[in-house]
């Protein structure tokens, strides 16, 4: 397994110009060598891999290597139904020289969840859940727009048990976006009917809390001012300003 330019000038502390994606890209699982044991064949391409980091990482892989199964002895293995480039940037996560290098991307979110799935890789599915989060915090503390594409990516990644928390943080993001732009998007009618039933009833609930607010407010301003002359209530605008301020910041 060769290292390739880009990750051996990072290795030795130089910097380099790889973009995420391009990095998602570079496969230095290409050729083998001394350390390689184990080939895969996906899309009738080769990938070179280390029997003892795959077992190390994923107790699927252990159970393959080691029970009686026909991969045990085998030099090559193939595995069909797979993307090769999913493969590749699901080796990187896995692999110690390349993983610290290998950021969780948008394109690579979901392959990398569904992989790690399937071979019980959990510090994948932990690094996944890192970059959900991140994404959810930059949105609620509204440093980054989440947009529909974005909202239906995350709803993809969080359709798990395990991320239901990420799911209703998600809701709640949602349900505070106007409602001009949620109507104009053509992707937010094809989200699943439970997530958009969610999220019209948060809504509602922001909408009665607000209507409280809203009601308190008047009811004080109307106490305020009786028995009073109007003309000499010089306060009642600014009364008026607060409220309404009260209401926008709920």
């Amino acid at each position: 397994m060769a290292v390739l330019r880009g990750d051996k000038d990072l290795a030795d502390g130089h910097s380099t110009k790889l973009t995420d994606e391009a990095r998602e890209l570079v496969n230095p699982f290409q050729t083998g060598d001394d350390t390689t044991d184990v080939q895969f064949t996906v899309d009738d391409k080769k990938l070179h891999f280390n029997k003892g980091v795959l077992c190390v990482c994923s107790p699927v892989f252990i159970s393959m290597f080691t029970g009686e199964f026909r991969e045990k002895n085998a030099r090559e293995i193939a595995l069909p139904g797979k993307k090769y480039s999913d493969i590749v940037t699901f080796f990187r996560h896995m692999h110690p020289v390349f993983l610290a290098d290998t950021p969780v991307t948008d394109n690579s979110l979901l392959p990398l969840l569904e992989l790690a799935d399937e071979y019980d890789v959990k510090h994948v599915c932990q690094k996944c859940e890192r970059y959900i989060n991140a994404q959810l915090k930059l949105a609620e503390e509204g440093r980054q727009h989440l947009s529909m594409d974005g909202t239906l990516l995350l709803l993809q990644a969080c359709d798990r048990d395990d991320l239901r928390p990420q799911r209703e943080r998600l809701v709640n993001v949602i349900a505070k976006k106007k409602t001009r732009e949620l109507t104009q998007s053509q992707k937010f009618l094809s989200f699943p009917a439970d997530f958009l039933a969610d999220v019209f009833r948060l809504r509602c609930e922001h909408l009665e809390v607000c209507s409280g607010h809203l009601t308190t407010a008047v009811r004080r301003i109307t106490t305020d001012v009786s028995g009073h002359d109007w003309g000499l209530t010089l306060n009642l605008p600014q009364k008026c300003a607060r409220a309404v301020f009260c209401i926008l910041i709920i």
